[in-house]
């Protein structure tokens, strides 16, 4: 058993979502540990694989910011880590296909406000004539084209964020195949926080 160490901030679960913000909590100065119960790269939950879909057609105003965030957080990830000469975010547009036309305007409404390109196509033999891949399309199906969305490389961004959270030296300690045992108040603070006793199989 390893001796116990001290950390400002314990993230459990190196996927993507535990990768990025102990990335993010580590670049703002806090001394961070993210912990994996199995090997990195692993495909026991659900950020492995080779592609996510990234885009701006939700059809709901609240998700829109946070998707033209991830745009920009993504595409700032891949300029810092162009050394690893591995692409991030492939921008090969996205085709996203209603029955009702009345959604497909709602969703337009919405990337319109936002200033998001897109273009509409109204008809099933609109749609085949631009994209001839899709077939059996009555005139009731209409579609918004998003040139701007696309894909994620899902296993290339995970390994960039882990890599770049441990570029951050001192502040970032990533460890796998470390299961959290228990998770235990400390009757104590420091600076005015309380503190956790986080135990694993191989120490605290």
């Amino acid at each position: 058993m390893s001796k116990p160490q001290t950390f400002d901030t314990i993230v459990i679960g190196a996927g993507i979502i535990g990768s990025g913000c102990a990335y993010k909590i580590a670049k703002s100065g806090q001394k961070t540990l993210l912990l994996e119960q199995f090997s990195l790269g692993h495909a026991h939950g659900s950020s492995h694989g080779a592609s996510r879909i990234i885009r701006c057609t939700h059809g709901e105003s609240h998700i829109l910011p946070f998707a033209l965030d991830a745009f920009k957080e993504w595409e700032e990830m891949e300029k810092i880590d162009k050394n690893a000469g591995k692409a991030l975010i492939l921008k090969n547009g996205v085709l996203t296909i209603d029955y009702d036309w009345r959604r497909t305007l709602e969703k337009s409404d919405i990337l319109r406000s936002f200033n998001v390109p897109h273009e509409i196509l109204y008809g099933g033999s609109i749609i085949q004539r631009r994209f001839p891949q899709f077939v059996n399309f009555d005139k009731n199906y209409s579609a918004i084209y998003e040139p701007g969305g696309g894909a994620l490389l899902a296993n290339n961004c995970l390994e960039a964020v882990q890599r770049q959270f441990q570029a951050l030296g001192s502040l970032a300690t990533l460890k796998d195949n470390e299961k959290v045992l228990s998770i235990v108040p400390i009757p104590q603070k420091e600076n005015g926080f309380s503190l956790l006793e986080v135990a694993t199989n191989k120490g605290q």
